[in-house]
């Protein structure tokens, strides 16, 4: 799940929990490390939340903090391969800033594009 914090993030959030195999699925919470660079702790706040959320959940998973790399999709990209297995899916917030839809924001259309995995877009 691919977090900046806002609300609909946090909804992307829930909507992984609904879907997966809480028996055997791990979540794994990424954000950019440039998020917290702007928000003080903010970086802090949000692993308290998803921390908390892990346990009301009852999920297994971790907040994982990633130094941006370039863009955001590229950020997330290079964090997929990174993994050692493949995702079931990827879960992605969208708010609606695409060039091209005014459905689709400028990341999550970037990675329907062009993302090998399974993309969940939430609003």
């Amino acid at each position: 799940v691919c977090v900046d914090g806002s609300e609909k993030s946090k909804r992307a959030f829930q909507v992984t929990c609904r879907t997966m195999w809480k028996d055997r699925d791990q979540v794994h919470v990424i954000i950019s490390k440039n998020v917290d660079e702007q928000q003080g702790t903010f970086l802090e706040d949000l692993r308290g939340y998803f921390k908390k959320q892990f346990e009301e959940q009852q999920v297994s998973g971790y907040f994982e903090v990633m130094d941006k790399f370039e863009t955001t999709y590229k950020t997330i990209a290079r964090y997929l391969e990174d993994l050692e297995t493949d995702p079931a899916f990827v879960v992605v917030a969208t708010h609606g800033a695409g060039n091209r839809s005014a459905l689709l924001g400028s990341v999550s259309e970037e990675l329907i594009q062009n993302c090998k995995y399974n993309i969940i877009v939430t609003r």
